[in-house]
C-alpha cells in the first residue's frame, strides 16, 4: 500500500533545475522520476525513470534543456521502483512515445520480470 507521504511528491510538478532538486527530492533515497514539459497547464511526460540508489544524483545527472519539468515519487524498495518504472514506461507510450529508447533494465543482481508484458523473459 503507497501511502500518502510517498505519493505526495507525484502530485506536483516542479522546475527541473538543480537548485529545485536538491530543495525537494532526499539524497540517497529509491525512487522514480517523470521528466517532461508543461504544456497548456498539462504535463506531458517524455521520460520514465528510476534510481534503485540516490534519487537526488539521478535526477541532476539528467538534468537537461530538453525537459522543464519533473515528477517524482519514492519506492519502499528497488523492485518497487523497478516495477513502477516499468508501469510508467507502458502507461506513456513506451519507446514510441517517450525518449527511453528502449524497455526499463531489471535491477543489477535480480531476475524480476516485468509485471506488464514479457520483454524480460525473451
Amino acid at each position: 500500500m503507497v501511502t500518502f507521504r510517498e505519493l505526495l511528491p507525484t502530485l506536483f510538478k516542479h522546475d527541473f533545475t538543480r537548485e529545485v532538486i536538491d530543495r525537494v527530492v532526499n539524497k540517497k533515497t529509491i525512487g522514480n522520476y517523470l521528466l517532461g514539459s508543461d504544456q497548456g497547464g498539462e504535463f506531458v511526460v517524455s521520460y520514465v525513470g528510476r534510481s534503485d540508489t540516490d534519487l537526488n544524483v539521478e535526477l541532476i545527472q539528467r538534468l537537461s534543456p530538453r525537459y522543464r519539468k519533473f515528477r517524482f515519487t519514492y519506492a519502499r524498495s528497488v523492485r518497487t521502483a523497478f516495477e513502477t518504472e516499468c508501469r510508467d514506461y507502458h502507461r506513456y507510450g513506451k519507446a514510441h512515445q517517450l525518449d527511453n529508447q528502449k524497455h526499463p533494465d531489471r535491477p543489477d543482481g535480480t531476475s524480476y520480470q516485468c509485471p506488464f508484458c514479457d520483454y524480460l523473459n525473451r
